[in-house]
C-alpha cells in the first residue's frame, strides 16, 4: 500500500519477526536486508493495476523472489485513495522539512547514526498524554512539565542546567522526547563539558543501535545515580555513557555521581527541603476541593496553572528522589545483597494515596468519598474526559466495594541482617550513606512523589474545569476546547479574541486529522526516518513475580468502563487516573506504555497485582484480539489463552 507497507523477515536464530513500515516504495528507506524489494513491488503494483496488495516474498542472493500476491480487500487506510496517498505523503514532506529546520536552528541535535528523539525515553509523554494527543493536552504538559520544570528540579538536584531547553517537540502528530537533552540532564552538573559531550554522543550512538532500549534509557544506557554495583569491573562495559571514557574520566565521573546521589540522600538535601512544602500544598489542595468555584472562570484557569507550575517542579524533584531510591534497592537485588522482590516489599510498606484511595472507596460515604478524590480524571491532561465527580458510576460500584486486606499500620520492616548487608554494601562500594537514613529516604521519596502527582493533578484537574465552565459560556464544548492550546487563553490578560480562537481550534482540528495516519517510529535518528522505518518490539516489565489468567478487558478514556472484575485488564496509556480500576478485583492488568517507575508499575507493586507494563503500541494491538489471556510475571509471558 502506498499509506503503510509492512513486510516482516523471519530471524531463525533469534526467532523474532521483524517489520518494516514505509511509505510507498521510498527507495532511500528500503532496508539493507531486504534489497531489491521495493522495485519488485513497483512492478507488481504496475501489473497489477492495484495497490493493496499481501504479497510473499523470500530474499536470495541473486535477489528477491516472488511466491503470490493476493488482493487486500478490507477497508481502512490500505485502500485509501490516491488522493489520500498524496495528502500523506504532503503531511509528511512538511514534518520532515520542520525537522530539518529544528536540525539547523539547535547544532547540539546532529543526526547521522546518532538517535536524536524517541517517543519514551523520559518523563513518558506516550504513556501520559498518548501517541496522537490533542492541541490542549500536549500544551498543557509541555508548559507544566517539559518546558522548564523537569530540567529545573533536576538542575536543583545537581544535574547539569538544562533550563533553556524544551524536553519535548510534536514530530508526525507524536510527542517525541529530545534524546540529547534528557541525557545531558542526567550528568552530574560537576562533570567537565568535554567529558559530558563524549558521553551524550556515545548514549545517542548505542541507543540508535539498540533502539529496543528507548523506553530504558536510565536503567541500561546511562547511570542517573551512583549505586553499589557501578564499581564492580564490568560496570564500564555494560554501561554505554562510561565505555569510551579514559580510566581516569571514569574515575571522576563515578565520584562526582557518588556525591551528587549523597547530596540527594542527605537529610539536608534538595529532597527533604522539598518535603517541608508538601503540607502547605496539601492544604491548597482541600481548600480547593472543599469550595464551590469562584470568580471569572478564566481567571481560576490561570490562577490553577500557576499553581500547577509550582506544584510540578516540586513533584518534578520527589520523582527524581524516587527514582534514585529504587535505582539503588535495585542494584541491591542484582547483587544478591537483598533478595530479589526487595523493591516490591518496600513499596508495599508505603503508605501512600493509592492505597488511601482505596481504603477511602471501603470505608467513606459516596459523596465524602468524592469530595475528597472527585477531581481525578482519567487521562490527567484530557479535557474530553469526566472526572470522578462527574460521572462516578461510570468508575465505581458502589453496591460491591472491593475489601483489601487493612495494611499494617507498623511501617516497613526489614531485618537487621539485612540492614547490616546494605551498610556493608554501602561502605564497600564507598557511599557515605548510613543504610537507616536510605531506607527513610527511598520510602519518604516514594510515598511523596505519589502524593505530589495525586496533589498535582488536582490543579491540572481544575484548569480543565474552568476552560469547561468559560467554553459554557462562550459557545465551546470540550471537544471543541481539545484543539485549542494552552498558551490561547494565557497570552495577556484582555480579554480572549473568539474569532481567533476559533480559527486556531480549526488549524490545529485539521492538523491533528492530517497526522492520524502518519505512522511514527519509536526513535528518530534522521527526517527521512518518517518515510520508512523499523517497527520495534518492546520489552515490557514485569511487576510482581506472581502469575494469573483470566478473561480480557480494554479500558479507554472517556468511555464507559466495562465489567472488569476478575479480568486482565488492557489499557493503552495509564496515567494516575485510572487508579479507579483497584477499587475493583481485577486480576492483572496490562499496558502498551509505561516503564519500571511508571505510575501503574507502582501501583501494581502496592498492590501486589500482576502487571506488565509497557509491552508496546504493536503487541498491545495483537492482545486487543484476546479474549482469555495469561500472565505469567516471574516467567516473563503473555500468552494467548482464547
Amino acid at each position: 500500500s502506498p499509506l503503510d507497507r509492512s513486510s516482516a523477515a523471519s530471524d531463525v536464530y533469534k526467532r523474532q519477526v521483524h517489520a518494516f513500515v514505509s511509505l510507498g516504495s521510498e527507495a532511500a528507506s528500503e532496508p539493507a536486508e531486504l534489497p531489491g524489494l521495493f522495485a519488485l513491488l513497483e512492478e507488481v503494483q504496475v501489473l497489477t493495476g492495484r495497490d493493496a496488495l499481501d504479497i510473499e516474498f523470500a530474499i536470495t542472493v541473486d535477489g528477491p523472489l516472488l511466491f503470490q500476491v493476493r488482493p487486500m480487500t478490507a477497508d481502512g487506510p490500505r485502500n485509501a485513495s490516491a488522493l489520500a496517498d498524496a495528502q500523506l505523503r504532503k503531511v509528511l514532506e512538511h514534518e520532515v522539512s520542520q525537522l530539518e529546520e529544528l536540525i539547523c536552528k539547535q547544532h547540539h541535535l546532529r543526526p547521522t547514526s546518532t538517535a536524536f528523539l524517541g517517543l519514551m525515553p523520559d518523563w513518558n509523554p506516550a504513556e501520559m498524554i498518548g501517541t496522537k494527543p490533542r492541541a490542549l493536552a500536549y500544551s498543557l504538559y509541555k508548559e507544566l512539565i517539559t518546558d522548564l520544570n523537569w530540567a529545573s528540579a533536576r538542575f536543583r538536584y545537581g544535574y547539569r542546567d538544562l533550563r533553556r531547553k524544551p524536553l519535548m517537540y510534536q514530530v508526525g502528530g507524536s510527542p517525541f522526547i529530545c534524546i540529547a537533552h534528557s541525557i545531558e540532564s542526567f550528568i552530574p552538573a560537576s562533570v567537565p563539558q568535554d567529558v559530558a559531550e563524549r558521553v551524550v554522543e556515545q548514549c545517542g550512538e548505542y541507543l540508535a543501535m539498540h533502539p529496543h532500549l528507548h523506553d530504558k534509557i536510565e536503567f541500561a544506557i546511562i547511570p542517573t545515580c551512583f549505586t553499589p554495583e557501578l564499581t564492580s569491573p564490568d560496570a564500564a562495559a555494560a554501561l554505554p555513557a562510561l565505555r569510551t571514557l579514559s580510566i581516569k574520566q571514569h574515575e571522576c565521573y563515578l565520584n562526582e555521581l557518588r556525591q551528587l546521589t549523597e547530596h540527594i540522600i542527605s537529610p539536608s538535601g534538595p529532597f527533604f527541603s522539598d518535603l517541608t512544602r508538601l503540607p502547605s500544598i496539601t492544604d491548597k489542595v482541600q481548600s480547593l476541593m472543599a469550595r464551590q468555584p469562584r470568580g471569572e472562570s478564566l481567571q481560576r484557569m490561570r490562577n490553577a496553572l500557576s499553581a500547577a507550575n509550582v506544584v510540578a517542579e516540586v513533584f518534578a524533584g520527589a520523582a527524581r528522589a524516587a527514582f534514585v531510591g529504587t535505582a539503588i534497592i535495585k542494584s541491591l537485588e542484582t547483587a544478591g545483597v537483598v533478595s530479589a522482590g526487595f523493591i516490591d516489599h518496600v513499596t508495599g510498606g508505603v503508605n501512600s494515596i493509592g492505597r488511601e484511595m482505596a481504603s477511602d472507596f471501603q470505608t467513606l460515604h459516596k459523596d465524602d468519598f468524592l469530595k475528597l478524590h472527585g477531581h481525578v480524571r482519567p487521562g490527567t491532561y484530557d479535557i474530553r474526559v469526566a472526572r470522578y465527580d462527574e460521572t462516578p458510576e461510570s468508575y465505581f460500584d458502589w453496591q460491591r466495594p472491593l475489601q483489601r486486606p487493612p495494611k499494617s499500620t507498623n511501617g516497613l520492616t526489614v531485618s537487621r541482617a539485612q540492614v547490616n548487608a546494605m551498610q556493608q554494601a554501602f561502605d564497600q562500594c564507598g557511599l557515605n550513606v548510613s543504610a537507616e537514613q536510605f531506607l527513610q529516604f527511598a520510602q519518604a521519596a516514594i510515598a511523596s512523589r505519589e502524593k505530589l502527582k495525586y496533589l498535582y493533578a488536582a490543579f491540572v484537574s481544575d484548569v480543565l474545569r474552568s476552560l469547561c465552565d468559560w467554553g459554557e459560556v462562550h459557545g465551546l464544548d470540550r471537544d471543541q476546547l481539545s484543539f485549542a492550546q494552552i498558551t490561547d487563553f494565557t497570552r495577556g490578560y484582555a480579554d480572549i479574541d473568539r474569532k481567533r480562537l476559533h480559527q486556531a481550534i480549526a488549524h490545529n482540528r485539521s492538523r491533528w486529522y492530517e497526522t492520524q495516519l502518519v505512522r511514527t517510529p519509536s526513535i528518530i535518528c534522521q527526517p527521512q526516518d518518517l518515510f520508512g522505518h523499523r517497527v520495534h518490539w518492546c520489552n515490557p516489565n514485569f511487576i510482581t513475580r506472581s502469575a494469573t489468567h483470566a478473561r480480557v478487558a480494554h479500558v479507554l478514556p472517556g468511555q464507559l468502563a466495562p465489567d472488569i472484575e476478575g479480568c486482565i485488564v488492557l489499557i493503552e496509556n495509564a496515567d494516575p487516573g485510572f487508579d479507579w480500576i483497584f477499587t475493583h478485583r481485577i486480576a492483572g492488568f496490562i499496558t502498551a506504555y509505561g516503564g519500571e517507575n511508571s505510575h501503574m508499575s507502582i501501583r501494581a507493586r502496592e498492590f501486589a497485582i500482576p502487571a506488565a507494563i509497557g509491552v508496546g503500541d504493536t503487541r498491545f494491538k495483537t492482545l486487543l484480539a484476546a479474549t482469555s489471556l495469561l500472565l505469567d510475571c516471574a516467567e516473563r509471558r503473555i500468552q494467548v489463552l482464547a
